[in-house]
């Protein structure tokens, strides 16, 4: 599947096609436009967030959407999700979006898959997108999609707080045109996986939400559970003992700021308007790594509602810099 999204088809658009993608031609062309409809998408974990992410790339026009989820429909998914009411309760969060979804974009092909990351052949897709997973989930899809080749992207929302992760492989090629001189300019980036993004040495001002991130991990991998605030003292012997490249760990992550993330920070809820900007910025992203014509993020992109601020951290060495 890779290397077809690569190639691309060269057959033109039907009558149909450019009727209904007549605004997308005009922005990126037929050739991206015969990409996308090339194009089939894993989505794992159908969150707020997520759903988003699906609503912009199948009003995209991407070939196919594979939803794959595992929860029921619950009480606080009403608040946030955008393809879920209150007749959705007890059934499974794929299976009852499924009319709505398909109901954006007839030529899409919509498939729901009721179960797990492990429930699905991932080779079968060009692009894999995850949501809620846990950090062990996280490392084992995104060493999948490595191993084929396949770009990796995962995005989740807790709260007022927003963070995605991509992931293109050892090399990525794609190229970007200049608007004034129409020069095009072949680019390469080589990103790196989750398990070692998260891993960076910690920067002043780095975003609380990478470090909260990076922490829960770490205490993942040894008790194989989240943290509550009852294991403060645990999570603290795990931040002291971070890579820093000035200061300490201390100021770079007070411990005021753990007390209170620790314990509500993955109880969160979501909520819809932090979910919708994500699901944009991410649904922008596939699309970019579709056409390849733009640069990709490489490879955090963190949303801050309280503040209404963004941060993109590019990879560098075993350090991570804020653009």
């Amino acid at each position: 599947p890779g290397e077809q999204m690569e190639n691309g088809s060269l057959e033109g658009l039907s009558q149909q096609e450019q009727k209904l993608y007549d605004r997308q031609l005009r922005l990126w062309g037929a050739k991206a436009q015969v990409s996308l409809r090339n194009t089939k998408v894993l989505l794992i974990g159908f969150s707020s967030a997520q759903a988003e992410v699906c609503k912009n790339i199948v009003l995209a026009g991407i070939k196919s959407v594979t939803i794959v989820d595992a929860k029921t429909t619950a009480d606080t998914d009403l608040g946030a999700h955008l393809f879920l009411d209150f007749a959705c309760l007890g059934q499974n969060r794929a299976t009852a979006s499924l009319p709505r979804v398909q109901l954006l974009n007839s030529m899409v092909e919509i498939h729901v898959v009721e179960g797990t990351w492990k429930d699905v052949d991932h080779s079968q897709y060009h692009i894999i997108c995850v949501s809620e997973l846990n950090p062990k989930e996280m490392d084992a899809v995104n060493n999948i999609a490595r191993n084929i080749n396949v770009p990796f992207l995962s995005v989740d929302c807790k709260g007022f707080h927003g963070m995605m992760f991509e992931d293109l492989g050892e090399l990525f090629s794609y190229s970007v045109k200049n608007e004034e001189t129409e020069e095009v300019t072949k680019k390469n980036i080589a990103c790196v996986p989750y398990e070692q993004g998260i891993a960076a040495t910690w920067i002043r001002r780095m975003d609380i939400v990478y470090c909260i991130n990076s922490l829960i991990r770490d205490f993942f991998y040894i008790h194989d559970r989240y943290p509550t605030s009852e294991d403060l003292e645990t999570v603290l012997e795990i931040r002291n003992k971070k890579k820093v490249s000035s200061s300490s760990p201390e100021e770079i992550l007070p411990t005021e700021d753990i007390e209170q993330f620790l314990g509500i920070y993955h109880a969160s809820p979501e909520i819809n308007a932090v979910s919708t900007i994500m699901g944009g910025i991410v649904g922008q992203e596939i699309v970019k790594i579709i056409c390849k014509n733009d640069d990709p993020f490489n490879n955090f992109f963190f949303f801050n509602g309280i503040k209404g601020s963004g941060n993109v951290y590019y990879q560098f060495g075993d350090n991570i810099v804020a653009s």
